[in-house]
């Protein structure tokens, strides 16, 4: 219950600071360690939207009979859990992505 309320309270900090970022947008001049980061937001990008068809299939395929009712409830709230985060981290990365200088400001608008 720890783990879950310390993640929780992450994925809030760090969807704070993902809506300070975009809005102080053009200010941010990223030091080369984040560059690279950036650089990973292909490689996370469909990891949110493989947690959430996972999550999606275990509440809908998965005989309600297989688990008991509370440990369903669990598994599927940590499933969505790690989706936010993960989409949280995504962002960021794409957000870090988008102001390196080798990437046009026409085609990211696009």
């Amino acid at each position: 219950m720890r783990l879950k309320r310390f993640l929780s309270a992450v994925l809030f900090s760090f969807s704070a600071l993902l809506v300070f970022l975009f809005i102080v947008e053009d200010r941010i001049v990223l030091p080369a360690w984040l560059q690279v980061v950036g650089r990973m937001h292909p490689l996370f990008l469909h990891l949110p939207i493989v947690l959430l068809v996972v999550n999606c299939i275990w509440f809908l395929f998965i005989p309600k009979k297989a688990f008991p009712k509370q440990l369903q409830q669990e598994i599927g709230d940590w499933l969505l859990l790690n989706a936010a985060l993960a989409a949280v981290v995504t962002a960021l990365m794409g957000l870090f992505l988008a102001r390196e200088a080798s990437y046009d400001a026409d085609a990211m608008v696009w």
